[in-house]
């Protein structure tokens, strides 16, 4: 965050783990950046809801980052490193921004293309729209009967 300078935005950092002393400690060399620590899932998501975007930074290979679909539920566009499902479920330019894992200047790079470039409206939709037609109670029970058809079709 200190690599945007000036153009630093507002970061929320939400949540809390064994680093919490490290990420407080230098979270105060950054007038733009708040710890807000643990909160229900309830304020969580009205604080996503809130976003002109979501940092997903992950360096892990998850396979179905929940925070990804919560953002897209919201309409708010995700800035996700470029690896694993996050590759997948984030269409660049449309849905979100991705960066390059471990590449502090890539990020840097997303967040200010996110404030200064990106059609913020255009890409809201989008990413609520990805939810809707991808990630509801009701589109996941279609793929899984697609499934089960699938497979009592082949070995009946």
């Amino acid at each position: 965050w200190r690599l945007l300078g000036q153009d630093a935005p507002p970061l929320k950092l939400l949540g809390e783990g064994p680093l919490e002393s490290q990420v407080l400690a230098l979270a105060a060399q950054c007038p733009t950046v708040e710890v807000v620590g643990k909160r229900s899932h309830d304020q969580a998501l009205e604080i996503l809801k809130d976003a002109v975007a979501m940092v997903q930074a992950s360096e892990w290979y998850e396979g179905m980052p929940m925070t990804i679909v919560e953002a897209l539920a919201c309409g708010t566009p995700v800035i996700a490193a470029n690896i694993g499902a996050a590759s997948t479920l984030i269409t660049h330019g449309r849905t979100g921004l991705h960066f390059m894992p471990q590449d502090a200047s890539s990020l840097a790079d997303a967040v200010r293309d996110m404030r200064i470039t990106v059609d913020k409206r255009a890409m809201q939709s989008a990413a609520r729209a990805e939810f809707v037609n991808h990630y509801t109670a009701d589109r996941n029970y279609g793929y899984l009967m697609e499934i089960y058809e699938d497979v009592l079709t082949k070995h009946t």
